[in-house]
C-alpha cells in the first residue's frame, strides 16, 4: 500500500466524514505511519499532532487491529484513523505536550 492509498480517505474524513468538525491543516508520510496536523475550533480548540502507524498491506496485523473486517482502505481509514483521532483529542487535548511551534502533541489512544 502507498500513501496514496490513505491520503484521499483521510481527507475526506476531514471534509465529510467524522471529522469534519476539525480541519486538516497538514499530513506528513513517513515509513511507518502519518503524522497528521489539525485544528480545532470546538469542544477543546487549539493546533494538534498526532502519529498514526498505517498497515503496509490489506490484513496484516496493523489491518486488522483496527478493523478487521474492513475491505477497502476507506473503511479502514475511519476505525485505524479517525476514530484514535478523535478520541485522541477528546481525551488528551488539555493534556498534552505543547510543542515550541505552539502545537500540541497528541499519543495513540
Amino acid at each position: 500500500m502507498t500513501t496514496l492509498d490513505f491520503a484521499g480517505p483521510i481527507a475526506r474524513e476531514f471534509e465529510s466524514g467524522m471529522l469534519r468538525a476539525l480541519s486538516l491543516d497538514q499530513m506528513t508520510f513517513g515509513s511507518i505511519g502519518v503524522t497528521i496536523e489539525f485544528t480545532a475550533r470546538e469542544l477543546f480548540p487549539g493546533r494538534f499532532r498526532l502519529h498514526i502507524p498505517l498497515p503496509r498491506r490489506l490484513h496484516d496485523r496493523l489491518w486488522d487491529l483496527y478493523d478487521d473486517l474492513a475491505m477497502t482502505t476507506d473503511e479502514w481509514v475511519r476505525w485505524g484513523v479517525a476514530v484514535p483521532i478523535r478520541e485522541a483529542h477528546e481525551t488528551q487535548a488539555l493534556s498534552g505536550r505543547r510543542g515550541d511551534d505552539g502545537v500540541v502533541s497528541l499519543q495513540m489512544p
